[in-house]
């Protein structure tokens, strides 16, 4: 997804746990250079996408940031208003339209 999105012209920063995104997240409000996008896998180790979302969500300076959240969960998830949902395995012509949606270059 990375190479997808990039060949399309985004700039793309990947993290390793939705801890490790959040850090870069609040050093990136630091500087005042949000993301205008945050893709979120929703069934991530030490910190799920659920606590990430709620994290962003309580955070003034982080939560205008748009969450497109990518799911394999056979469960449904919590109905989060604000933020879009792709399952997985995405499709990646659906991605890029969902990223085009939310999210300026």
């Amino acid at each position: 997804m990375t190479l997808v999105l990039q060949d399309e012209g985004y700039r793309v920063e990947t993290a390793a746990n939705g801890e490790d995104a959040l850090a870069r997240l609040r050093v990136l409000a630091a500087t005042s250079e949000l993301p205008s996008l945050v893709v979120l896998d929703w069934l991530m180790p030490i910190m799920d996408g659920s606590a990430v979302v709620r994290a962003l969500d309580g955070d003034p300076e982080l939560a205008s940031i748009p969450v497109l959240i990518l799911s394999a969960a056979s469960d449904p998830m919590p109905r989060i208003a604000r933020h879009g949902v792709l399952r997985k395995p995405v499709d990646l012509d659906a991605l890029l339209d969902a990223v085009r949606l939310r999210a300026q270059h």
